[in-house]
């Protein structure tokens, strides 16, 4: 499924690669799953409304101890506070509230399993359901073996509860030695970190940013002699606008009101960066969610938009750029879902998950060369400074 492609982008030559426009899994029906006892309100289902920030918001809603405040899951604001209520329930003096929480971890995680497990069979009634699928995307599952899932809803204790939760579900049907499940280095930034080892080699300096379609995240990656061996992140800058999984998504948003929050997003990125010290070098990595083709932003996504804009966006973006900074600038855009899979370059037959606001999906290239390698003690720093050993978390991970 992956396919890579070069761009010229004014003297500088990056490989990127593609994800396909139907590699999406957030569509995928579980149809039918012969043979194995599923549990109610799983059948029938799309992975999207399984397995998503809407869907966390609509278990947690099913738990009344969790006195969630009445916000719709359009809404920006909702997907980013409910799911943080929901997490910091799993640290409650009332045992009720914990156990609330814990129920919703534990209905997303054997979600994940059934979903993994759909995909990896590939029955008759799930492919009927897929009908833009044919024997090479199943096939491709088939053989699919190391999964490794990432993403805000993959983070701390939540995430390790949830991840556990769909392991015993894989044990428990059987499913165990065929899919090995972990989670993703680096967790809700793993976009990040791999959208980074794009960065060319001569970088000391560089910004990443993952343009989601709730929050778009932030980083500033440190590089020596062309290895990367610190991401400090920026408080994210929340979307604007409403949204939902539909094919007609983002359609009633005028392209040039998408272009202008992009830039200034990077603008205020770039003047943090510079209050905090830090000269980033010209290249700017830019984690998208949108498919990209042939550098052409697809799919029905927010950043789609500013397609009908320009043949190639990410010049658009850096023209616009450059006439708010004085300063010229080159943007390449990458799918996330490939972004994040770039941190696992040259496993084989594996798969990167993004559980966020939907799921994306990725592939890890088959070989490194070209990336930025990353340090054997490369730490993620959030915000303020409070320090992420994310080797030490995946090691522990593993273990589980």
């Amino acid at each position: 499924m992956l396919q890579r492609v070069d761009y010229n982008i004014g003297m500088i030559t990056l490989q990127l690669p593609e994800t396909p426009c139907n590699a999406s899994i957030n569509r995928v029906q579980l149809a039918a799953l012969p043979g194995l006892c599923i549990d109610a309100g799983v059948l029938g289902m799309c992975a999207y409304n399984l397995l998503s920030t809407p869907a966390l918001i609509q278990y947690a809603r099913e738990q009344p101890a969790l006195a969630l405040p009445d916000l719709s899951p359009r809404t920006t604001g909702a997907r980013v506070e409910l799911p943080r209520l929901v997490a910091a329930a799993l640290n409650a003096p009332d045992s009720a509230v914990r156990a609330a929480a814990q129920a919703v971890a534990h209905r997303l995680g054997r979600n994940l399993g059934y979903i993994l497990i759909t995909l990896h069979r590939g029955d008759v009634a799930n492919r009927a359901a897929r009908p833009d699928w044919g024997a090479r995307e199943w096939d491709l599952w088939a053989q699919i073996h190391p999964i490794w899932v990432g993403g805000g809803l993959t983070r701390g204790l939540f995430g390790a509860q949830l991840v556990t939760a769909a392991r015993e579900l894989l044990a428990e049907l059987g499913y165990a030695d065929q899919i090995r499940l972990a989670r993703a280095a680096y967790g809700g930034t793993v976009a990040l970190v791999g959208a980074a080892r794009y960065l060319p080699a001569v970088i000391t300096t560089g910004l990443c940013f993952d343009f989601g379609q709730t929050l778009i995240k932030q980083g500033i990656v440190r590089v020596d002699r062309g290895t990367l061996t610190q991401l400090h992140t920026l408080a994210p800058f929340p979307v604007p606008w409403d949204w939902e999984n539909y094919h007609d998504t983002g359609q009633a948003i005028p392209a040039v009101d998408v272009l202008d929050f992009s830039v200034t997003v990077l603008v205020e990125a770039l003047a943090a960066a510079r209050a905090q010290g830090h000269t980033p070098g010209p290249d700017i990595m830019v984690s998208c969610a949108s498919y990209i083709h042939q550098g052409r932003l697809m799919g029905n996504g927010l950043y789609a938009r500013m397609q009908t804009l320009a043949d190639n966006v990410g010049a658009l973006i850096a023209e616009h750029l450059m006439e708010r900074t004085g300063r010229a600038w080159r943007v390449h855009l990458i799918h996330d879902g490939a972004a994040a899979a770039s941190v696992y370059a040259g496993a084989q037959e594996a798969a990167v998950i993004v559980i966020g606001t939907a799921l994306g999906v990725g592939f890890p290239p088959h070989t490194a060369v070209g990336l930025r390698p990353l340090a054997a003690d490369f730490t993620v720093v959030e915000g303020l400074g409070a320090e992420i050993d994310s080797k030490q978390e995946m090691l522990q991970d593993a273990t589980q």
